[in-house]
């Protein structure tokens, strides 16, 4: 539902919202006032293309523990918005690759998407690519484990 009434905010702009994945009551949609595509389960394959033609991903859960949702969206040059709620800002560095709204503030998560609109070109999409693999690819991931395991 919070997805639903920020989206409704941008009514009548340039906005058209994307979901991939099962929705546990996918009538809700009906009451978007945005264009919008629904994918349902996309293959593994699909997700990186799914992100490409989008400029920013949101994650208005609030149960989140580390949302890969807001990594494969940055992996892929989107701008993450989401509220601070669980893992997020373990992903997120407010205003620097993303923007960070107080749990169920609306307004500020929708100034975070205005926010986002203004970060989304070419090159920046190239620096949130790189700022994601720096920090969530497998390698370093794995390297960043081994390195808290003591040694004899």
């Amino acid at each position: 539902p919070h997805a639903i009434e920020v989206l409704n905010r941008f009514a009548g702009r340039n906005v058209h919202a994307l979901f991939v994945g099962g929705l546990r009551d996918a009538s809700l949609l009906d009451r978007l006032q945005v264009p919008y595509t629904h994918t349902g389960m996309l293959p593994p394959s699909q997700i990186a293309d799914f992100y490409r033609v989008a400029d920013i991903v949101i994650s208005t859960s609030h149960y989140e523990t580390l949302g890969n949702t807001l990594i494969e969206g940055l992996a892929s040059g989107c701008v993450p918005v989401a509220f601070d709620a669980g893992g997020p800002r373990d992903i997120i560095e407010h205003k620097v690759n993303g923007w960070i709204a107080p749990a169920d503030d609306i307004a500020d998560f929708c100034r975070g998407i205005e926010w986002a609109m203004e970060q989304s070109t070419p090159e920046k999409r190239e620096a949130l690519h790189r700022s994601a693999s720096a920090r969530f690819d497998a390698a370093v991931i794995a390297r960043q484990i081994l390195s808290q395991i003591p040694r004899p």
